[in-house]
């Protein structure tokens, strides 16, 4: 056998380095847009999804007498709250673009993998995304117990006062 012989022969459908690099572009513009488009929608319903992250909050000051907790959350800037809106739109933009990014993710690697590799990866992605979903809704159940006993550690003669930013990081960092 020469060398010339031994040398695999490329699939059909094999892409050049240009071709996978154009192809990546055109999915990550389309995850983008999608996020974009995900943003805009969460960013004009922002004070309905804002009530929504609030509602453990609420219910745990509702619970708790009047000195524990003051279920409003306040900003302490005047970008804070523009800032704030951002970043909700951002945090719900890619929660609601998460499918359309996965499929752009799954449609890039797909072509790559062999009949057996996708029998497994299927599986995989659906556990995952139920287990993050779950984890995600864990964690917004959770968030009122979590803050309680945050509020509870800063002692007896400390008065708490949240703002707007500070909560919906705390709510961001436990669901992702």
């Amino acid at each position: 056998m020469t060398t010339d012989e031994q040398v695999a022969e490329p699939a059909e459908d094999a892409q050049t380095l240009t071709e996978h690099l154009s192809e990546l572009r055109a999915r990550i513009i389309r995850a983008a847009l999608a996020v974009l488009i995900g943003m805009v929608v969460i960013i004009a319903l922002y004070d309905q999804v804002l009530e929504f992250l609030k509602q453990p909050y609420v219910d745990l000051c509702a619970s708790k007498s009047e000195e524990f907790c003051d279920p409003n959350l306040f900003i302490t800037s005047p970008t804070e709250g523009l800032s704030t809106r951002i970043r909700v739109g951002m945090y719900g933009g890619v929660i609601v673009a998460l499918p359309v990014i996965l499929w752009q993710v799954w449609r890039f690697v797909v072509p790559a993998l062999h009949a057996k590799e996708k029998k497994y990866a299927i599986p995989f992605v659906v556990s995952s995304i139920v287990l993050f979903a779950a984890g995600g809704a864990l964690a917004y159940i959770t968030v009122g117990r979590a803050l309680e006993f945050l509020i509870g550690w800063a002692g007896e003669d400390v008065g708490e006062l949240f703002t707007v930013s500070s909560y919906i990081s705390l709510i961001g960092l436990m669901i992702f």
